[in-house]
């Protein structure tokens, strides 16, 4: 219900109270499947599949549901409210736990209460279902904390005085393309948005929130869109950083040419951007393996082998043993190459193609493992 008074006053509602089935219409035309609807009940209900009732309203509703909005939309607004700010924000399955506020992504109740309205997208002219054994008590909100947080990073973006988010999180069962109820399509009609595309292409759908198989798969590129119309300086850093020891978020700035790691809720990226910033392919968002990219002595054992590079090949000397191999991995942590070491002394490999940067050579053998860096240049 949404009421607006002149004056503070109490309110009545009369009425006989919903106690069975409840199934309000809803439409989608080609372009629009929004609709509003809300709990009907004078009790909680749940809503996600972590709710503790017989049934959640997601599970029960998924084919209703559009495949890339899979899930409920909830305006969440602060006392800062001007007009012009994203605050329809997502509640759908994924296990991630982001940090709170309005400004921070997908809300993290697993019920909803009496009497709360919130949008969805229809994928057809038909009814949603509200039933009994969604009800449960919940006096106060419910949230996911108390469950182990799936890996993730919250991907916030500022200019001025507002801020933008994008959740990317991962489970072994989630895939690069859309996980109906998991992924969630972004809500947002103002002129500055942060949203992602799918890993595995085929959609121009923004996402505000991605699920992914592996934050260990370094080969991730998660493309990163932003509208800007006007332009203007905008702050990138990560939030609500959950990811594998070792692991870290960094941001590719493709035209720029910079990546810049996100290690910690301090680290930012900052870039100007023209008038008229709209879509993805410039920024893509990666993770990486700090672990293959230490300077830390203590993290390189005694090297057997020395690694150079000279007329387009990179050349390993040292004593390999039957079944070693190097890998070559970029400075995110991605490996671009894997070669066996066939011969005892020395190893000749070509760049085939690598651009000119630095590129981690890691030589594994049964009784060894080193780790190298070397500059390519052309």
């Amino acid at each position: 219900y949404l009421v607006s008074l002149t004056a503070a006053n109490s309110v009545q509602f009369t009425g006989a109270m919903n106690n069975g089935t409840v199934t309000p219409s809803v439409t989608s035309s080609e372009h629009n499947g929004w609709n509003g609807v809300g709990n009907p009940y004078t009790s909680a209900i749940g809503l996600t599949s972590d709710a503790t009732s017989n049934k959640n309203f997601l599970t029960e509703n998924s084919g209703v549901l559009s495949t890339d909005y899979g899930a409920i939309y909830v305006w969440n607004e602060d006392a800062g409210y001007s007009g012009s700010e994203q605050y329809y924000k997502a509640i759908g399955n994924s296990g991630y736990t982001p940090p709170s506020g309005p400004s921070y992504g997908n809300i993290t109740s697993v019920n909803i209460q009496t009497g709360q309205g919130f949008m969805i997208n229809a994928n057809a002219n038909t009814t949603v279902t509200f039933s009994k054994d969604m009800q449960l008590h919940d006096a106060a909100l419910s949230l996911k904390s108390a469950k182990t947080s799936w890996p993730g990073v919250t991907l916030l973006a500022t200019t001025g005085t507002q801020t933008r988010s994008a959740i990317v999180a991962f489970n072994e069962s989630m895939t690069t393309g859309v996980d109906k109820t998991y992924d969630a399509g972004l809500l947002a009609t103002d002129d500055f948005q942060l949203y992602t595309r799918l890993v595995a292409g085929g959609s121009t759908v923004n996402f505000e929130v991605q699920c992914l198989p592996k934050a260990t798969d370094t080969q991730l590129s998660v493309p990163v869109g932003i509208e800007l119309p006007a332009g203007g300086t905008v702050t990138f850093k990560a939030a609500g950083i959950i990811l594998p020891a070792g692991y870290y978020a960094v941001l590719e700035d493709k035209v720029a040419k910079v990546s810049t790691p996100l290690k910690t809720e301090t680290d930012t990226y900052t870039v100007s951007l023209p008038a008229n910033t709209t879509g993805a392919g410039r920024l893509f968002l990666h993770i990486a393996d700090g672990n293959l990219i230490s300077d830390s002595p203590a993290a390189l054992p005694v090297n057997k082998f020395s690694v150079s590079y000279t007329n387009g090949k990179i050349i390993v000397t040292g004593p390999a043993e039957a079944g070693a191999k190097a890998s070559i991995y970029d400075i995110l942590g991605r490996k671009v190459g894997e070669y066996p070491l066939l011969s005892n002394t020395i190893n000749e490999i070509p760049d085939n193609g690598l651009a000119q940067r630095v590129y981690i050579v890691k030589i594994d053998g049964k009784s060894y493992k080193e780790v190298f860096k070397v500059l390519i240049t052309k």
